[in-house]
């Protein structure tokens, strides 16, 4: 059994889907934004066993989930909290809040064990901690600070421009039916406060083009795009980008492909920028990112290509 955790119109998955059908995969796709983590149960005897009790009443049992494809939406936050007499209801809250996060991150990580793509858990893919296993890598970064006030990027910028991106990954937030999306977007200092909350700033790098790199079962796939407008983020003017198939130096794949490993992930893509110099920067991974263009654009059907996987992964295991 292939257990797929996705959410409601994801067109990748349904194309995953039907490569699963066609090698007549057995398979249940699960969309934890409708399920409750209320029915989850972990049972420790001989051995741990976890199993999930779906709306439907049909029941997951860990142990005989072969793999998991996860696309990085979970459980929705839980706000419907306990009342208890004589202890403060923020008491209670902050209590039940942590007992929540417990169970699901634990919940969370014994997927990510043996599944392509990963749920997000803490700093386990922060940008920081990517940044650092980056360095030690040998790629490079471009120019970067993380502080509160004016005066530490006066003495940063060098009279070069500058951007400014979340710490934590880029966010897509829904609420009250509209979407909001955080960009990586340019700035005038002269324009901000002397001091400010904690944020991350770059020195903008001039570029030929940007690279994105979906990296699964130690190769890689990779594509450019050259911005026909003045947008910084690549999400800016999408359809307006002219994308080709792209091909990596090799000393850059290997390190890519031992990236993926330290951050003990099976697949991922990854974001770079190539300069006037023709020197490559990291920019970020995405243990969930988009690969449907990659495979587009590459010639390569990479939902065919984790289909053919799962059925190899559960062949060896019967």
């Amino acid at each position: 059994m292939i257990i797929l955790f996705s959410f409601h119109g994801d067109r990748i998955t349904n194309k995953l889907i039907d490569w699963l059908l066609y090698y007549n995969i057995q398979f249940k796709r699960i969309n934890l934004e409708d399920e409750t983590p209320f029915n989850i149960t972990i049972e420790y005897n001989n051995d741990m066993n976890i199993k999930f009790k779906l709306i439907n009443s049909e029941i997951i049992n860990f142990s005989e989930v072969k793999y998991f494809y996860v696309r990085g939406v979970g459980f929705k936050e839980l706000n419907c909290f306990t009342k208890i007499p004589n202890i403060p209801q923020p008491i209670i809250n902050k209590y039940l809040k942590l007992e929540w996060e417990t169970l699901i991150n634990f919940f969370y990580s014994e997927i990510n064990k043996k599944s392509i793509g990963s749920f997000k858990i803490g700093d386990n893919h922060s940008k920081l901690k990517q940044y650092k296993i980056v360095k030690s890598l040998g790629l490079n970064l471009p120019k970067s600070i993380i502080c509160n006030n004016l005066e530490e990027i006066n003495s940063f910028h060098e009279n070069k421009n500058l951007i400014t991106k979340a710490i934590q990954d880029n966010i897509a937030t829904e609420y009250n039916r509209k979407v909001y999306l955080q960009r990586v977007q340019r700035f005038n200092i002269k324009e901000i406060d002397k001091e400010f909350f904690p944020s991350f700033f770059q020195i903008e790098i001039e570029k030929q083009y940007e690279i994105r790199t979906f990296i699964f079962d130690q190769k890689c796939y990779s594509i450019k795009f050259t911005f026909k407008e003045k947008g910084i983020d690549m999400r800016d003017y999408y359809n307006q980008h002219e994308y080709a198939s792209y091909q990596l130096p090799k000393n850059i794949q290997n390190k890519l492909i031992s990236l993926i490993e330290k951050l003990e992930l099976k697949s991922g893509s990854i974001d770079l920028i190539k300069d006037m110099n023709n020197n490559y920067y990291y920019l970020e991974t995405n243990p969930n990112g988009q690969y449907d263009w990659v495979s587009t654009f590459t010639e390569t059907n990479l939902h065919q290509t984790i289909a053919i996987f799962f059925k190899n992964e559960i062949k060896k295991l019967k």
